[in-house]
């Protein structure tokens, strides 16, 4: 009997693991670039040329989902006649962000969680 018990313990422990990994995956899966590769204080490269990486992803062009985005991360820039590499239509607005925040993780799947986000990609300036 008191076998039983930590096992069941166990058991629900790995289910609400599992279901959170789902949600994890789920944001991950629109970040089309490495994150691995990002420091904790949103900068990659070798040390005498660390940058932050600018990233990019499209928008309804309503003026709520603006505020949304903008009440997450208010350094977005916003280009509502460009589409960008990543192709934005014409009833979206094309939004740049940066990593170059402490908390560019954090903006990063606030983000990509939203429903009419459907994927990030990173910005290379040329």
């Amino acid at each position: 009997m008191m076998f039983v018990i930590p096992c069941a313990i166990l058991a629900c422990a790995k289910a609400d693991k599992t279901d959170t990994e789902k949600d994890d995956t789920t944001w991950r899966d629109k970040i089309a670039f490495d994150l691995s590769q990002i420091r904790p204080d949103g900068l990659t490269g070798t040390p005498d040329g660390l940058v932050s990486v600018s990233y990019e992803f499209c928008i309804p062009k309503d003026d709520e989902i603006i505020e949304r985005v903008m009440a997450i991360d208010p350094t977005i820039k916003r280009m509502s006649e460009a589409p960008g590499r990543i192709g934005c239509g014409k009833t979206e607005i094309l939004c740049i962000g940066s990593t170059h925040n402490p908390r560019w993780r954090e903006i990063l799947r606030q983000i990509a969680s939203l429903d009419f986000v459907e994927r990030i990609e990173r910005t290379d300036w040329e």
